[in-house]
């Protein structure tokens, strides 16, 4: 089987195109600015902003995943600035992020965990985050023409923008995340990677039930006003969502074809899911965002309390109501 993508297939990486786009995220005020400016290159293909489910821990060993080599001093700089983005976080929820007393830079391949060939090296530009093992961040930039050192500079300082602000990183991907290889077959490497670690993530938040408490909300297009029966829905689903949460049950919706969106990681439930909210009012202003696209956000939070329930909830609440009044965007939840 040709291990190669046939040029069409992926649309090329214009350095200008990335420039503006760095450009853009370095001025951004606030968070809401980094959510609308990423917003409006939902539909350029060939920038990715991976991030899976973290969990920050005590004594983590932080490095950076790589396909070429990147300065030294850059990768130094990108993880220092995302420590100190998660450190008031990570304390609030009595977990330590010290400094790493060395930065590792390794060679690792998104696709390389699928059970086909690996896609060809020039197609893909990884560059991460990991704590202990587990993938914070990934950053992929996909060119058949541009590749190298150039693909992967740009890619680093996307990511060292983005990086302080891995609370709510873009999770972008076309056509649902598929591709057309030279066999026919629809993006099912990088499919199947991306998935493949997702479930590691979800196995592992199965297995400590004090970091369970995953929330995922599915935002759908539409033309007309929400119905209030599906408002009345999607809360009824919130609560029971976050109720069997609390009870440590193992309960997690698993990822649809077609699920696009954005993961929003320990940022403590109840904010992650305004956040979740706010985007949703970004998303549904943009007219960029195409209407054949679904977006969903994914909300992870640390233990969710008994006595958190209550104020999640009512948040919810609000935030369901208000979401209501977007002009095209419906907000459902997973079943």
């Amino acid at each position: 089987m040709s291990n190669s993508l046939p040029v069409e297939s992926v649309a090329k990486l214009d350095t200008s195109d990335t420039s503006v786009l760095i450009q853009h995220l370095e001025q951004a005020e606030d968070l809401l600015q980094i959510l609308v400016t990423t917003a409006n290159w939902v539909n350029q293909p060939d920038i990715y902003a991976w991030l899976m489910l973290p969990i920050v821990a005590s004594d983590s060993d932080v490095y950076v995943v790589s396909r070429h080599q990147l300065p030294r001093e850059n990768v130094r700089g990108l993880i220092e600035e995302f420590l100190w983005s998660i450190g008031s976080t990570a304390t609030a929820y009595g977990a330590a992020v010290p400094a790493p007393d060395v930065i590792e830079i390794k060679q690792a391949s998104l696709s390389s965990e699928g059970t086909w060939e690996p896609m060809n090296e020039p197609l893909f530009v990884d560059v991460g985050v990991a704590t202990r093992g587990k993938l914070h961040a990934v950053l992929r930039a996909c060119t058949v023409q541009h590749a190298g050192e150039d693909v992967s500079t740009a890619a680093q300082r996307v990511a060292r923008v983005i990086g302080p602000y891995v609370d709510a990183c873009l999770l972008v991907a076309r056509g649902g995340g598929q591709r057309v290889s030279a066999d026919g077959m629809e993006g099912f490497l990088e499919y199947t990677a991306f998935r493949h670690r997702l479930q590691l993530e979800v196995s592992g938040l199965r297995r400590n039930p004090r970091e369970m408490g995953l929330l995922r909300v599915k935002l759908v297009p539409r033309q007309e006003v929400t119905a209030v029966e599906q408002v009345e829905r999607a809360y009824r689903m919130v609560n029971a969502l976050v109720q069997s949460a609390v009870r440590d049950s193992d309960t997690v919706g698993e990822l649809d074809e077609g699920d696009i969106g954005v993961l929003m990681p320990n940022t403590g439930p109840r904010r992650a899911l305004v956040a979740a909210m706010r985007l949703s009012d970004a998303l549904s202003e943009n007219p960029s965002v195409s209407e054949v696209l679904r977006h969903f956000v994914g909300v992870s939070g640390w233990a969710i309390t008994g006595s958190d329930v209550e104020g999640l909830l009512l948040e919810t609440e609000l935030a369901v109501a208000q979401a209501q009044c977007a002009s095209t965007g419906a907000v459902q939840l997973f079943t």
